[in-house]
């Protein structure tokens, strides 16, 4: 495989794993983003050393790496908008569940053992004897 075949090939495997993780993320399935930003850490790691092995031996054709250039920022750019989005997300929701326990604290509710629930401090609700 030349030079200039497995830095195409490098791009395209990051950017078919930004899209695997932007559909992830969309669909909800966030449990596997640790091994995914792992994955897409190794790929930019190979994808620089393949760059480095190009520059050194051969000039691809400028207009397939121009497409491809496009392809892969356009992909980090979805990418990027999706972990936004489900950062946000996650932090609204963490926001109501806190509003709603402290509601519930307020009233002078009691948990499922009897004990009282007081207002929540640092994301959780402490109990009183």
């Amino acid at each position: 495989m030349s030079a200039s075949s497995t830095l195409i090939a490098r791009i395209e495997a990051l950017i078919h794993a930004l899209d695997a993780e932007t559909a992830a993320v969309t669909d909800g399935r966030l449990d596997g983003l640790a091994e995914s930003s792992r994955r897409k850490q190794e790929l930019a790691t190979a994808l620089d050393a393949a760059a480095h092995a190009v520059s050194q031996t051969e000039t691809p054709d400028p207009d397939l790496m121009a497409r491809l250039q496009a392809q892969l920022e356009r992909a980090i750019a979805r990418n990027s908008a999706a972990l936004d989005a489900a950062r946000t997300g996650l932090a609204r929701a963490r926001a109501q569940v806190d509003a709603a326990l402290n509601s519930v604290a307020s009233l002078g509710a009691y948990g499922p053992d009897g004990s009282s629930v007081s207002q929540v401090s640092s994301n959780r609700a402490t109990r009183r004897a």
